[in-house]
C-alpha cells in the first residue's frame, strides 16, 4: 500500500451548530486533522460545511486512515460531554472512535460510543456521556476510517463536541408531564434540561436533537422495517453494575406501537447483559417505566430496538434509577373495589370498567387508578 497523504477538500468556512448555555464547544479552527498510516498529519477544512476525505484501499489496519477531532483543552475522567456529527461513505462501513491525547497518541479504544455505521446517505450520530478513567487527559477523538478493504470517499458535516458544565443557564425543563427530580437512586438523566443527550444508528433511521411541545427531545424516524429488531437501535452509554436492577423512565409520544423491546449489552463485543420489560408508544405523551436486572460484568450500554418499528416518535425526560421511581406503587387493587377508573398522566381517561381483568390489558406505563398513581410493568 502506498503511504500517501489523504486527499482533502479545499478550504472553506465551517458552519457552527448552536449549543445550549450549559454546553461549551471544545472545537476551534485547528481541531480537524487527518493522516495516512499514522505517519503524517494534515489540517483539513470543509467546503460549504462538509469535510471530504479520500480513503485508500487495502489498509493494513482499521486505523490506517483516521480523522482526528481535537479539543481545545484536555478532558479529565468523569467530565461530561456531548458529541454529534453526520457522515456518509461511498463504501458502507462501521467507523470506530478511539480516545487520543494529541493526534496519534493513543489512550483508549472506546470513546463517544465506540462506533457508527455509515453508508451512501447521510447518517446522524449523537452521543453523550462521561470520559472513562482509561481516557483521562484525552484531547482527541480519533475516527478509524479504514474498516473495509475498498477505497472510498467519505464526507462529514455538523461536527459538534461540547463540554457539559454545571451551573449557568439551561434550557427549560419539560412542564407536562413534570420532569423527574434528582433523588435517591438516580444514576443519570437525559433530556431533563441538563444538556445530556444520546442517539442511535442503523438502517435509514434518523435521530435528531430537537424540541417538541417546549421539551428537549430525541426525535426518531424509521421509514422502513428491517429484518431484525436490533438492526436499528437507540444507544444510551452508561456503566451498569452486575446483578443490580435498573429502572428507565421516560416520556414518549408518536406513531403508536406495542411491544418495543430494550436490552443491556457490552458496547465492545455487543454481548447481552439483560433485557428490559417491553413498552408501548402512544399518540399522546405517556410516561413509561421499564426495568431490567443486569446479568453480567462490563455492562455499559442500554439499547432500544426499533428495527421492526416504522414511524416517528419523541423521547424526553429520561431518567435511570436503581430504585422504583418516587411516588409509584405496585398495582394493588382491593378485592372490595367493584369499579376501576383509569387515567394516564396527561389526564386522559383510558379505562372505566367493572371488570378487574381489564386492568391486565393496560400497556406498561404509569396510570392513576381510582385516584392512586401506579406503575404497570410485565
Amino acid at each position: 500500500m502506498n503511504k500517501k497523504l489523504l486527499t482533502f477538500a479545499a478550504v472553506a468556512a465551517m458552519s457552527v451548530s448552536s449549543i445550549s448555555a450549559a454546553e461549551v464547544s471544545l472545537l476551534n479552527d485547528n481541531s480537524f486533522t487527518a493522516n495516512d498510516l499514522n505517519v503524517q498529519f494534515s489540517a483539513i477544512t470543509p467546503v460549504d460545511g462538509v469535510f471530504t476525505l479520500s480513503i485508500t484501499a487495502d489498509p493494513a489496519q482499521p486505523y490506517s486512515n483516521q480523522l482526528f477531532i481535537t479539543a481545545n483543552k484536555e478532558l479529565a475522567a468523569g467530565d461530561t460531554y456531548t458529541f454529534a456529527m453526520e457522515a456518509k461513505s461511498t463504501s458502507p462501513r462501521k467507523i470506530e472512535f478511539q480516545a487520543h491525547g494529541e493526534p496519534g497518541t493513543y489512550k483508549h479504544w472506546n470513546i463517544a460510543g465506540g462506533s457508527m455505521e455509515v453508508g451512501a446517505d447521510w447518517t446522524k450520530y449523537t452521543f453523550s456521556g462521561e470520559v472513562p478513567a482509561e481516557a483521562d487527559g484525552m484531547m482527541t477523538i480519533a475516527i478509524s476510517l479504514s474498516t473495509a478493504p475498498e477505497a472510498c470517499t467519505m464526507e462529514f458535516k455538523n461536527i459538534a463536541w461540547n463540554l457539559v458544565e454545571e451551573g449557568g443557564d439551561t434550557p427549560e425543563q419539560p412542564e407536562d408531564p413534570k420532569p423527574e427530580q434528582p433523588g435517591e437512586g438516580v444514576v443519570a438523566s437525559w433530556y431533563t434540561g441538563n444538556g445530556a443527550t444520546f442517539g442511535g444508528w442503523g438502517g435509514s433511521a434518523t435521530f435528531e436533537q430537537t424540541t417538541e411541545d417546549d421539551k428537549p427531545c430525541l426525535a426518531i424516524t424509521n421509514p422502513a422495517e428491517s429484518e431484525n429488531p436490533w438492526d436499528v437501535q437507540i444507544g444510551i452509554d452508561v456503566n451498569l453494575e452486575n446483578a443490580k436492577t435498573y429502572y428507565l423512565a421516560f416520556d414518549v409520544k408518536g406513531t403508536a406501537a406495542e411491544g418495543i423491546t430494550a436490552g443491556i449489552q457490552n458496547s465492545k463485543d455487543y454481548s447481552g447483559k439483560g433485557n428490559f420489560t417491553t413498552f408501548n408508544i402512544t399518540e399522546n405523551w405517556n410516561r413509561v417505566v421499564i426495568s431490567a436486572t443486569v446479568n453480567g460484568e462490563d455492562a455499559d450500554r442500554i439499547t432500544i430496538n426499533l428495527g421492526k418499528y416504522v414511524g416517528s416518535f419523541y423521547m424526553t425526560n429520561v431518567v435511570l434509577t436503581t430504585t422504583n421511581p418516587a411516588g409509584l406503587d405496585a398495582v394493588e387493587v382491593a378485592p372490595s373495589v367493584d369499579r376501576w377508573i383509569v387515567y394516564n398522566l396527561m389526564g386522559v381517561k383510558v379505562l372505566d370498567t367493572d371488570n378487574e381483568a381489564a386492568l391486565g390489558e393496560l400497556a406498561n406505563g404509569i396510570y392513576v387508578i381510582n385516584g392512586k398513581k401506579v406503575a404497570i410493568r410485565r
